[in-house]
């Protein structure tokens, strides 16, 4: 009886665990995306907000639901988001949203920081220095 008792704990911890979304989950495709000129939106922006991964722009923001490697259902509009790689480094570097028997491709904008004002301070200390209660 304990055994059994036991193994249906462990299921459902590993049921909830599994079913648990945050926000590191989905780290690789945060950021932006533009899409070709003429298209019905310009751009659209991967976040995480109201605990779960959503797409917003200027039509407002969807929620997405993960269904598979790379693929996700939105809200609006039952539409769905594919995500594509770049076949040499498997980062993500564009999505397809399907929606209304439109498909809308888009790519992703490198994030790049300014030349100046970014820069890092490193201070060097030496370990005596940590337990100095001076």
């Amino acid at each position: 009886m304990k055994k059994m008792i036991f193994l249906i704990a462990t299921v459902v911890v590993f049921s909830l665990t599994v079913s648990a979304q945050d926000s590191s989950s989905f780290n690789e495709y945060y950021g932006k995306y533009k899409f070709a000129e003429g298209s019905p939106v310009t751009e659209v922006e991967i976040v995480w907000q109201d605990n779960t991964i959503s797409v917003t722009s200027d039509m407002g923001t969807s929620a997405m639901k993960n269904t598979g490697i790379d693929t996700f259902d939105m809200d609006y509009m039952g539409g769905s988001i594919i995500f594509s790689r770049d076949s040499a480094t498997q980062q993500v570097k564009g999505l397809t949203i399907v929606v209304s028997g439109m498909e809308l491709v888009a790519t992703r904008e490198i994030e790049t920081t300014p030349a100046t004002g970014t820069s890092r301070i490193k201070i060097v200390m030496k370990k005596e220095d940590l337990f100095s209660l001076n």
